[in-house]
């Protein structure tokens, strides 16, 4: 006979619940791809989910997926940068969105940069994915209207209830627009340095202004809300180390981030 657990035999075993057995996390800040239901998720919602996925982390990756042009979503994925996936025909009865995302999702399993998920749908055929997501260590963040089914809200490790009716309020809009620009101009950076960079991460600013003036064409600080490339750079310390010298100042992204 196999060995039995130490204590005794008649011992309850308690199955692990989200409370017994939460979710590693891996060190804030979380990395995460926010995926939209567009065919499931009201447009006016884009600034409050992308609001929200930020009070959880980076937002490293944006889809949405569906049929963007009927369900309004076309101009609002432009304005907040969502990479649109649209589905493939399926039969009668399959929702091509569904799918599409759940693909998606699996196979961001296998992206090291990502380690949190935000599922943004008010469908119930998430609730599955959900709770396979957190089997493999992910953090999920669900955002959907009240009529969200329980099995999807509890499937997640938390869920936010919006309402499209209301509106985002000023202080919360201004806090999604300045993090948006961070985030883009972060991704600026990751794609931009590398192939300039010395052994070590470093890059000279002024080398570094003329690449990703290269990388985006017309690209300026003042389209991230500063004056001058330095007050940019600054303004991300989380993700960017900065060290002067008696000439100039050098740049590289910090440990994680690059």
């Amino acid at each position: 006979m196999g060995e039995h657990p130490a204590g005794s035999m008649n011992d309850k075993r308690v199955p692990p619940t989200r409370e017994t057995a939460p979710i590693a996390h891996r060190g804030p800040p979380r990395r995460l791809a926010v995926l939209v239901d567009a065919e499931n998720v009201s447009p006016a919602l884009a600034p409050r989910i992308l609001a929200e996925a930020m009070k959880h982390g980076g937002v490293e990756i944006r889809r949405a997926f569906g049929a963007v042009a009927a369900s309004g979503w076309s101009k609002v994925l432009v304005r907040h940068a969502f990479h649109t996936v649209a589905g493939t025909p399926q039969p009668a009865g399959r929702n091509a969105a569904d799918i599409e995302l759940t693909i998606a999702a699996m196979d961001l399993l296998h992206d090291t940069r990502i380690d949190g998920y935000v599922l943004a749908s008010s469908d119930s055929d998430f609730a599955p994915l959900a709770i396979r997501l957190r089997q493999s260590g992910r953090h999920v963040l669900g955002i959907g209207e009240r009529k969200a089914p329980k099995a999807f809200v509890e499937a997640c490790d938390t869920f936010v209830f919006l309402d499209p009716a209301s509106t985002l309020p000023k202080s919360t809009a201004a806090y999604s627009c300045e993090h948006e620009r961070r985030d883009g101009f972060i991704e600026l950076l990751a794609k931009a340095m590398p192939p300039i960079a010395d052994a070590d991460g470093w890059v000279d600013i002024c080398v570094l202004g003329a690449r990703l003036r290269k990388v985006r064409p017309g690209f300026t600080p003042s389209q991230y809300g500063k004056k001058k490339l330095k007050g940019l750079l600054q303004s991300c310390d989380a993700q960017v180390e900065i060290r002067a010298t008696p000439c100039t100042s050098l740049v590289r992204m910090r440990s994680g981030w690059g």
